[in-house]
């Protein structure tokens, strides 16, 4: 856009230059001398005449010039609110170890901080029996929301185990909307559709991470322990 504005001014003064030299040049061509002007025969027209169109054809090119250069600074601010702006947003996901574990994640993948984040599910979000005496319902995060989230801040709970979902036929998918504001105090509100129906038959490969390692470890050293005493008793008997 800031091309095809530059081309146009450009062109604006092109003209304005040209139409004085052109209209002389036409008048000059008409071996008897100039005709009474005639709007439709430009051969018609004097030096004046040419100066005035070329003043009209520039005024009008600088117009349409202006008018793009201002969509563009209009795009370009936008664009620039857009990356400056929180973005909340809300999910499950598997557990990276644990295949049947779902999570409940959200996350602020924006710039800036967001504050007074609420959520909202419809339908309510259902347990199966066997997390139905967690607190994840009745928790703060869902009831009074999250009062900041700086950037790139993650929150992620365990929702409940897909295998009881589907066993107990509980509502695979919900409406979430997340509403929040940024430091300036504009309201934002998104809407996402978080739904489990996609994981059913998808294969899944765990993935180690540094929870697996530690409790590795602690296996080791239990063994070790146990280890130990026995090497001890032998050597008391």
């Amino acid at each position: 856009m800031r091309i095809a504005a530059f081309w146009v001014i450009g062109l604006a003064e092109f003209v304005l230059v040209l139409g004085p030299v052109v209209g002389r040049a036409l008048v000059r061509a008409v071996p008897d001398g100039p005709e009474p002007m005639v709007w439709y025969n430009p051969f018609t027209w004097t030096a004046v005449h040419w100066s005035a169109v070329a003043l009209w054809a520039a005024l009008l090119a600088a117009t349409v010039g202006l008018v793009l250069v201002l969509a563009q600074v209009r795009e370009a601010r936008k664009l620039r609110l857009e990356q400056a702006q929180p973005f909340v947003m809300v999910d499950f996901e598997r557990h990276s170890s644990l295949p049947d574990v779902i999570m409940l994640v959200v996350e602020n993948s924006g710039a800036t901080a967001a504050f007074d984040v609420k959520l909202r599910f419809t339908p309510e979000l259902q347990l199966s029996s066997l997390q139905r005496d967690a607190k994840l319902l009745d928790s703060s995060l869902l009831r009074n929301g999250i009062p900041t989230m700086p950037p790139s801040k993650r929150i992620e709970t365990v929702f409940d185990l897909l295998s009881m979902q589907i066993e107990e036929s509980l509502p695979t998918s919900y409406r979430a909307v997340v509403q929040y504001r940024d430091s300036m105090g504009h309201a934002y509100s998104d809407i996402y559709t978080l739904d489990l129906a996609w994981v059913r038959g998808l294969s899944y490969i765990p993935r180690k991470d540094i929870h697996d390692v530690a409790m590795r470890l602690q296996e080791i050293r239990s063994d070790l322990k146990g280890l130990r005493q026995e090497l001890l008793r032998r050597r008391e008997d």
